[in-house]
């Protein structure tokens, strides 16, 4: 039997596309409330990393904090915003927001 299939050539192997593409894992919501209260860096950098970002789900999980319920309740009032304009203000913002309130709480704020 093998000298029958030895004539025929070797078998012809299709390989598609689709099989090859690069999978990348989705960022959780989780990610981005980390990024935004602890990291300060830019998880938004291209176009996926954007459509990952769900700017409702986002501010819910920021209004759990003291410092960071204002700024996230701003964000849900102006939802036509960009959502990389979005992250970046409550990245810069929530950061300013810390320091303020530090520094009310050692200068005096216990009076």
């Amino acid at each position: 039997m093998d000298g029958i299939l030895e004539g025929l050539g070797d078998p012809k192997v299709e390989y598609k596309p689709e099989d090859y593409v690069e999978k990348k894992a989705k960022i959780s919501p989780f990610d981005f409330i980390n990024d935004i209260n602890h990291k300060k860096t830019n998880l938004i950098v291209d176009e996926w990393s954007e459509k990952q970002y769900n700017p409702w789900i986002i501010n819910r999980g920021l209004s759990f904090s003291a410092d960071t319920v204002i700024p996230a309740n701003e964000m849900n009032c102006r939802p036509h915003l960009d959502k990389a304009l979005q992250n970046t203000f409550l990245t810069i913002l929530s950061e300013e927001q810390k320091k303020t309130i530090k520094e009310k709480l050692y200068k005096g704020g216990r009076k």
